[in-house]
């Protein structure tokens, strides 16, 4: 049985020792070290899971089925934490909004500089073991992480998290140092990872029934981390497809101008949009001047560039394009899918560094959003392309919320298409995916993009010349 490796605050690790010295020295039964540090590691892992939670509010929901798997009077090490001043509770367990507890750290444990806790504890690690094994054999079509399924599923793209995929850990280091001050989420986030590389903790998801996509320990290292990473000694890179959703979105547009079921079935959306409702969609009273257009913009210019010139764009006075969002608490809940508003700081700024990212956060709102929001630049977007809005409205209404049907055909054409195929032409190249980019190592970069291209163009229709500036070279 392998012990297993956690990372701690250094100064909790050293306060919780004290704690418990003191408690178990009148009470009973004892409180066991490596359990309460194991339930606080979760508070620096958890959060790594996501790319998109590295936000400074330094929540965590713990799941409380989870840590009665570790232990099943788990209270008594939570109340442990709160009466020692090591957590507090930010938010109660909620069946109306789907939430479960949610704690953080005390500000004097949140900005430690984070060690490593091997834990030894040999009734512990049999419950790791015991769950690792329990998540194997469970059904392929629950949420819970299985690297079985995974393998079944896209095994060209796991195949290579190996022992060769390794991480410059001094390098590493200093990039991720800086933002133990500016900020230390992202910190926390780029520690965990680190320690995953370097034990090749390899961690794979996909959920076919939301975004479709490969989720791993690549897809959630930033930008940042990725130029530490090494497959024999090679670094890597990507190739990358230059606004992504749009040109996905385009494809399936050509479908709808040529009313070409096939091409539907072709790009993987068939499961998604029926031939029936695809016929209703086709007899739609829209612009087609309008529709070819948008797709001609998406296929031949910089498509987030183009847009952001239709904007009515706002700077602040450091000169930065910003917007007031809505700030919603994401639902905690697998079961609970709706957003809720947080009433006590309802709309926040969202700054961007050009006028092309502002443009693409519109896109990705206007994408995810319902058909009918209300928001400014939904409006925008329905006024100058009334005709697209219209289409994506049906689909929302009557067949798939929209961003699905985007991941959907991403994730079909490019994982399960292009990158299979490659896979079988090239066996000895390593690939892997990180959403919209396929990677390999710098030497097969160039082959790499020349075999998206062609192979992307197959399953597409979209002709390769087009493809080649599209596509794109991303070198970490």
């Amino acid at each position: 049985m392998e012990n297993k490796t956690v990372l701690i605050q250094k100064t909790l690790l050293k306060d919780l020792e004290g704690f418990i010295l003191e408690l178990n020295e009148y009470n009973k039964p004892h409180i066991k070290l490596d359990i309460a540090v194991y339930f606080l590691s979760l508070f620096i892992s958890l959060p790594s899971h996501y790319r998109n939670t590295e936000k400074e509010n330094y929540l965590v929901s713990l799941n409380s089925e989870k840590l009665k798997g570790i232990f099943s009077k788990y209270t008594k090490y939570l109340d442990f934490f709160i009466d020692s001043k090591i957590i507090e509770k930010a938010f109660n367990y909620s069946t109306d909004k789907g939430t479960s507890n949610q704690y953080r750290l005390t500000e004097k444990y949140l900005f430690d500089d984070i060690i490593e806790y091997i834990i030894t504890d040999k009734s512990l690690l049999k419950k790791f073991e015991k769950e690792k094994n329990k998540k194997l054999n469970d059904n392929a079509n629950s949420i819970s992480d299985k690297k079985e399924f995974h393998l079944k599923k896209r095994p060209h793209l796991v195949r290579y998290f190996d022992d060769n995929l390794t991480i410059d850990i001094m390098l590493a280091f200093e990039i991720i140092k800086p933002y133990k001050e500016l900020n230390y989420a992202k910190y926390q986030s780029g520690m965990q990872l680190i320690s995953e590389y370097n034990k090749k903790d390899w961690k794979y998801s996909i959920n076919p029934n939301s975004d479709n996509r490969l989720h791993t320990n690549l897809t959630r290292t930033n930008k940042e981390l990725r130029k530490c990473l090494y497959y024999k000694e090679d670094r890597l890179s990507a190739v990358d497809i230059r606004a992504s959703q749009p040109f996905f979105f385009a494809v399936f547009l050509k479908a709808f101008l040529k009313k070409d079921y096939k091409l539907v079935k072709q790009i993987g959306a068939s499961k998604l949009i029926s031939k029936k409702k695809f016929e209703e969609l086709c007899n739609l009273d829209v612009d087609r001047d309008e529709i070819i257009g948008f797709v001609e913009i998406i296929l031949t210019e910089d498509f987030y560039t183009n847009f952001s010139n239709h904007l009515e764009i706002q700077n602040d006075e450091e000169g930065k394009t910003y917007k007031m969002k809505i700030n919603y608490i994401e639902p905690r809940s697998k079961l609970k899918k709706r957003r809720k508003i947080d009433f006590e700081q309802p709309r926040i700024k969202e700054s961007f560094e050009t006028k092309r990212d502002y443009a693409k956060s519109v896109m990705m709102e206007v994408f995810f959003s319902s058909p009918r929001t209300t928001t400014k630049e939904a409006k925008q977007f329905r006024t100058i392309y009334p005709s697209i809005s219209k289409i994506m409205k049906f689909i929302k209404d009557e067949c798939v919320n929209f961003d699905k049907l985007l991941s959907h055909i991403e994730s079909y054409c490019l994982l399960d298409y292009v990158a299979l195929r490659i896979n079988k032409n090239h066996k000895n190249m390593p690939i892997w995916s990180i959403h919209d980019s396929l990677v390999t190592t710098k030497q097969n970069i160039h082959l790499l993009k020349e075999e998206v291209e062609q192979l992307l163009s197959e399953v597409t229709t979209i002709k390769k010349d087009i493809l080649k500036d599209i596509i794109v070279i991303d070198n970490w």
